[in-house]
């Protein structure tokens, strides 16, 4: 079965995944600067890397992605993971608090040492 014939608990939308090979799974691109006068048409394009060994993984990163929170960021053994403070600060909702968390993190005040 591919990735794209998977049919997930008969969801509508089946949201797609980034998967760092040193950190594990990803919670969002956080940003993208467009730089409308800089071009580089010499510039190689490279495929990205992929992390995932097999199919079957491929569908279980997806499951775990797109149901239980957190879950996919385990999916493959990495050398290093994302901090529980970084986790608290995706999951944070209010601004006041991802700001505080920020500054925690920045000043390297993390639960996680």
């Amino acid at each position: 079965m591919f990735v794209h014939e998977f049919v997930l608990f008969s969801l509508q939308t089946l949201c797609g995944v980034c998967y760092h090979p040193t950190y594990g799974g990803w919670f969002s691109l956080d940003g993208v600067f467009i730089f409308k006068d800089v071009l580089c048409p010499d510039l190689p394009q490279r495929a990205p890397r992929d992390v995932i060994p097999s199919q079957e993984k491929r569908v279980e990163l997806l499951e775990k992605y797109n149901i239980p929170k957190w879950s996919f960021r385990d999916l493959l053994p990495v050398p290093k993971k994302f901090s529980e403070e970084y986790k608290k600060y995706i999951a944070a909702k209010d601004l006041n608090q991802k700001i505080a968390i920020a500054k925690k993190i920045s000043l390297g005040c993390t639960d996680d040492q």
